[in-house]
């Protein structure tokens, strides 16, 4: 051995996960169906590959690949992974900007509805969020255009300076807080209304 040490492993991240529940954990008990947690996985990892679409994801189960992206930082192809072709067809870039925040992304025309808010995306500075009032600000972009009791579909990516936002609220580090709230709600529901009017003409 002429030396020993320390080496930087091949770029990329492999996980395979085997017999997680061998000894039965607490967690076991509140798990639902076998699909209905694997929705939920599929879920979270679209989400996560929308938010860092620079970089391949690649979701595989039982042989069958559920979530292929190609990390070349196109979110158009990402969300061509997650949704039908047609609606990717009628999705509409979006951008705005004030002296705290930059908003940029793709929005469903509203033909195009869900029926819970989870199809509304938020990403702040390249990692997904959680955001009850933000994706508020969304939805009431929408208040004219989408029938009772349905939802969009949006991914709307946020950026700003790191101390405009509070990671600390939740141990999961997925709800945030953010500094000067209200101008990013304004900001984003503005933008959206715009888009979705000029549409309509």
């Amino acid at each position: 051995i002429i030396e020993k040490g320390e080496q930087a492993p091949k770029k990329g991240t492999s996980i395979r996960v085997k017999s997680l529940f061998y000894n039965t954990p607490a967690r076991l008990k509140h798990l639902r169906s076998k699909q209905t947690e694997l929705s939920y996985i599929v879920d979270y990892m679209g989400k996560m590959a929308l938010s860092r679409p620079d970089i391949r994801f690649q979701l595989i189960h039982e042989g069958k690949i559920l979530l292929s992206t190609f990390g070349n930082n196109d979110v158009l192809q990402v969300l061509s992974n997650l949704y039908p072709i047609d609606l990717i067809k009628d999705m509409v870039p979006f951008e705005g900007a004030n002296g705290y925040f930059h908003i940029k992304g793709f929005l469903a025309k509203p033909e195009h509805h869900r029926s819970n808010r989870k199809h509304v995306t938020l990403i702040a500075n390249s990692r997904m969020i959680r955001n009850h009032a933000i994706v508020k600000a969304v939805v009431d972009a929408y208040r004219t255009y989408l029938p009772v009791g349905k939802y969009p579909i949006v991914y709307l990516a946020i950026t700003l300076d790191a101390l405009l936002i509070d990671v600390n609220v939740h141990p999961s580090k997925l709800e945030v807080k953010f500094t000067e709230e209200k101008m990013l709600r304004e900001l984003i529901t503005k933008t959206i209304h715009n888009v979705l009017k000029s549409l309509s003409l």
